[in-house]
């Protein structure tokens, strides 16, 4: 569904009176305002996308500047949800599309979401099985729910079913990637790694073997334990420093950037780290 054009004449009916049946979402630009036209497409697409559960409306501020006055705009692009003839929802500036997709979820739950909270849910309780078949069902509205798409990739690394997961993953858009930065890591770290058990019974028999510890740290990894992971990797660091192009050094940064680089676990090994190479 396209953007509606509006104007002084016309905001009562389709922006406040529209808005008791459907939230409306204004956004205030102007032809001469750059991060505007960064901003249009990502709300065009998603609007788009959301199939009338929500309207898009756009209001030209140089052209409608009583409107812009009484809803106090004094920045631009500046987006305004209205629900029942009032704001219930705002920001200004252009926004990366990730962050637009995560206020419209807000503030109108779309059916993949909505799911995919229910699931999330289920995941939290215990049933795996639930999660799943609602991870499913939310993929059947929305073929790139990002929250569905990780954890059925994870399901199916669990499995074995490796290709599986890559292309599951391989359907995240780009803009869905960030929020999910640490579980993608970890599942970057499992699909390139032997299973857990098989790597540490490898580095327990080939304690001294680079490639074995490199392995057995990157699948420490891909099971969600960094803290192991970084021990192992710096030990790399100590005693095989050149190995695989300073595959150690390397695969500490890959962790520091999966956990946050100013976590506390990624200061203490950062800090360790530096201690190593600088000595």
């Amino acid at each position: 569904m396209s953007a509606l054009d509006v104007n002084a004449s016309d905001f009562q009916k389709q922006v406040l009176d529209r808005s008791r049946e459907v939230p409306v979402v204004v956004d205030f630009w102007a032809p001469w305002c750059g991060p505007c036209r960064t901003l249009g497409p990502i709300l065009d697409r998603v609007a788009t996308e959301a199939a009338g559960r929500w309207v898009l409306v756009k209001i030209n501020t140089d052209d409608n500047q009583s409107l812009a006055r009484t809803y106090g705009i004094q920045g631009i692009p500046a987006v305004k949800c209205f629900r029942d003839g009032k704001v219930v929802a705002e920001f200004v500036g252009a926004q990366p599309e990730a962050q637009v997709r995560a206020f419209i979820a807000g503030i109108v739950p779309d059916p993949a979401s909505e799911l995919a909270g229910k699931a999330r849910a289920a995941a939290g309780e215990g049933d795996a099985q639930a999660a799943a078949r609602l991870y499913t069902e939310a993929l059947r509205h929305d073929a790139q729910q990002p929250d569905a798409l990780v954890h059925l990739a994870e399901l199916a690394l669990a499995r074995g079913a490796r290709d599986e997961a890559r292309s599951t993953l391989g359907r995240l858009r780009p803009a869905d990637r960030p929020r999910h930065a640490a579980a993608l890591s970890r599942i970057g770290f499992a699909l390139d790694a032997p299973p857990l058990a098989e790597a540490r019974a490898a580095v327990t028999q080939h304690p001294e073997d680079p490639a074995t510890r490199l392995a057995f740290g990157r699948a420490l990894a891909g099971s969600g334990d960094w803290a192991e992971a970084l021990e192992v990797f710096l030990s790399l660091v100590k005693r095989h420093r050149s190995f695989g192009d300073d595959a150690g050094r390397k695969a500490m940064l890959e962790v520091f950037d999966a956990i946050g680089v100013r976590s506390s676990l990624a200061d203490e090994y950062r800090r360790r780290l530096s201690m190593e190479l600088y000595k």
